[in-house]
């Protein structure tokens, strides 16, 4: 099942690698949508694109989740990339998969590499850590893409933050022939690592986890929680009847 919201449309429930509900002659792109990003996208046409072109777009946001029940009276659940990367992992684990995880540091990555040798070891796995940079070159690109059809991953994972990684995707996906899902998922490589810290259960079914991440990078979040979050309220109450 599937919802609109504006030029998008929202996955109500994770995917399974089992049961693909997309066309498996090309990989099922998984991006997420919160507050931010649907404002970087106004402004951003190759995000915006990106995320309207996805095989999946997750509700990775208590806001985007309110917004509906508010004006169209639709409840769906919040669904985090953490909760997909911890539900491909156990799908994986039990197909014996493999797992490419591209982006973040090669201390970040030795970390989860760590972490999936011990919880989940029929998982095969495979990491490059590509330049801390706005963009890559050419050759950058090539070896990368090369390395991933190489490995030939169930899952190719992304973590470079958005909006570069969701562009990356959809600037390469039609090279990307081996993985089965591409899921862009930012800060979970941190999370999963042990480098930052996701909010507790509590936090989250209060609906706080935004709260808890301001807390906890204060100077990070302050441009969303201060300039995003309000243009979004005011872009929706605005445009509510476009939703």
């Amino acid at each position: 099942m599937a919802v609109k919201f504006f030029n998008y449309t929202l996955a109500t429930e994770l995917p399974l690698l089992t049961k693909p509900t997309w066309d498996t002659t090309r990989p099922c792109v998984i991006d997420c949508l919160n507050a931010h990003s649907f404002v970087l996208a106004l402004s951003r046409e190759p995000f915006r694109q990106a995320l309207q072109h996805s095989t999946i777009l997750l509700p990775d946001g208590i806001s985007i989740c309110r917004s509906l029940q508010q004006y169209r009276d639709i409840q769906i659940a919040k669904l985090a990339g953490d909760d997909l990367h911890t539900h491909l992992l156990h799908q994986l684990a039990a197909l014996h998969g493999k797992a490419y995880y591209l982006g973040s540091s090669d201390s970040t990555l030795q970390l989860i590499s760590q972490r999936i040798r011990k919880e989940y070891p029929t998982v095969h796995i495979r990491t490059y850590a590509p330049p801390f940079a706005d963009t890559f070159t050419e050759t950058e690109n090539r070896q990368m893409i090369h390395d991933i059809e190489q490995f030939q991953p169930d899952v190719l994972w992304l973590g470079m933050t958005a909006p570069k990684q969701e562009e990356w995707v959809y600037q390469h996906v039609a090279e990307l022939q081996s993985p089965k899902v591409i899921a862009c998922v930012g800060a979970v490589f941190d999370f999963f690592a042990g480098t930052r810290q996701r909010a507790p259960k509590l936090w989250i079914d209060m609906h706080a986890e935004w709260l808890y991440r301001w807390l906890q990078e204060p100077r990070r979040m302050w441009q969303r929680n201060t300039h995003s979050m309000p243009t979004y309220l005011r872009y929706v109450r605005a445009h509510s009847s476009e939703m």
